[in-house]
């Protein structure tokens, strides 16, 4: 029995030509729809399109496996109707091979084909948990050592300042976390460099523009609730058209500030910190109020609430100059910070090579250094290689792995699926901004 789809879900399985990003929530059926423009593709035999010439990305090994058992019962399932077609059983003689995977089991199959264009010693191998747990103390050992003997010593300040003298244990785990973020950037180095910038130049502009940035995106977000609030309020049925001019009011004042353009921060603090929430007019079951509509209005609309209420002591609370005036005091710190965190990830990446070790994210480097080397050709073969590529999960992609997908792109030929509210992992480094920025460009 053949699977009933929505007109949306129709054109995201049939529209060819362009990047495409589905974005619905959990239980809607956006990875059957992913697996079903794979399936419609390859049973194309007109425009013949093999299993073997799709990439096809998923997060975890079950749901890669998953994947390939759907697919095969699909190939199976069209056999039955036409078991003569020789298309058809190449495609599930090819499904053995087909590149329907995690992007970390992915780079290593590049690494180890493409392994001689690299300067990897020979016989490296992912290194255990306890083997790099191991190595990574003793590399820190042997940094922090280094650096107590130093006279000034930048480590010595950061102890001062941030450990108290209850020893050195939270700073190193300070370095491990930020070395540990800097490897879901595709260029690590350059970022760990950057981190030193603004506090060096001394300029808040840099700061102002990310503060207001980070208040307008949350901004953005408490819009939409307020207009499903105000949906509900106008529709005629619920009772609630009481609701709807304070309701209206409140969300063309969040609005004005969500689309401000960057300027002066202390008036557009002062804006936000004026925000305010007037007293809903009485509507009753008795008035004809549904009650139960009534109460998502008023959850909604205080979830508003709370947000703004958080965003003016995080954030608006502080003038430009108390900003500034903090930005000097810690300068200093940050600054050594980056040193410190720069000097263990090259002493780290030495020792590893020495040890012929790697970790997962190592992987992920090689295989970008690969495709982003403009005279290796192997950028060059895989674009060609694949013609489509499918991002199951996208909301949990990180900045490195999205340069990959690009690289292995023709710029037209990606297909996303994800929820950004399922973004389960930030703290495995998935950065869901990647997702919201192609949500806006893409013009939903």
């Amino acid at each position: 029995m053949s699977r009933s789809w929505t007109d949306c879900q129709q054109q995201a399985i049939k529209n060819k030509g362009e990047n495409l990003l589905v974005a619905a929530g959990a239980g809607s059926g956006k990875t059957s729809v992913l697996i079903e423009r794979i399936i419609q593709m390859i049973m194309n035999e007109e425009n013949a399109v093999n299993v073997d010439e799709l990439l096809v990305v998923t997060y975890t090994n079950a749901a890669a496996a998953e994947m390939r058992h759907r697919l095969g019962k699909a190939i199976h399932a069209a056999l039955l109707k036409a078991p003569a077609s020789a298309h058809l059983r190449r495609q599930l003689a090819l499904l053995q091979r087909a590149h329907v995977t995690t992007l970390h089991a992915f780079c290593k199959d590049i690494v180890t084909k493409y392994f001689y264009l690299l300067d990897l010693p020979a016989k490296a191998r992912i290194g255990s948990e306890a083997e790099l747990g191991a190595l990574q103390n003793k590399v820190l050992d042997d940094l922090f050592e280094a650096y107590y003997a130093q006279e000034p010593s930048p480590l010595k300040m950061l102890l001062a300042h941030y450990n108290r003298g209850v020893g050195d244990d939270g700073l190193r785990s300070l370095i491990l976390k930020i070395a540990e973020f800097s490897y879901s950037m595709p260029q690590p180095e350059s970022w760990l460099q950057s981190l030193k910038q603004p506090y060096a130049q001394g300029d808040i502009t840099q700061w102002l523009h990310i503060l207001t940035q980070a208040v307008t995106e949350e901004l953005k977000g408490l819009c939409l609730l307020l207009d499903k609030a105000l949906a509900y309020a106008n529709d005629a049925a619920n009772g609630l058209q009481k609701y709807v001019p304070v309701i209206t009011e409140e969300a063309e004042a969040l609005k004005q500030l969500a689309n401000a353009e960057m300027g002066d921060w202390d008036a557009f603090a002062a804006q936000v910190n004026q925000l305010s929430f007037g007293r809903l007019p009485a509507a009753t079951a008795k008035m004809g109020a549904d009650e139960a509509i009534k109460a998502r209005v008023k959850h909604l609309r205080d979830t508003v609430k709370e947000a703004i209420s958080a965003i003016k002591s995080r954030y608006t609370a502080h003038t430009e100059a108390a900003m500034l005036a903090q930005i000097c005091r810690v300068a200093p710190m940050a600054c050594a910070l980056a040193e410190l965190t720069e000097a263990y990830c090259t002493a780290w990446q030495a020792a590893k090579t020495k040890k012929k070790l790697l970790e997962f994210h190592d992987l992920e480097h090689y295989c970008l250094r690969l495709l982003t080397d403009a005279e290796n050709g192997v950028q060059a073969e895989l674009q060609n290689s694949f013609r489509e590529l499918f991002i199951d999960e996208y909301q949990d992609i990180n900045q490195v792995q999205e340069a990959i997908l690009r690289a292995l792109s023709r710029g037209n030929n990606r297909f996303m699926v994800g929820d950004i509210k399922q973004s389960i992992y930030r703290f495995r480094l998935a950065e869901p901004a990647l997702f919201l920025e192609k949500f806006h460009a893409y013009g939903v």
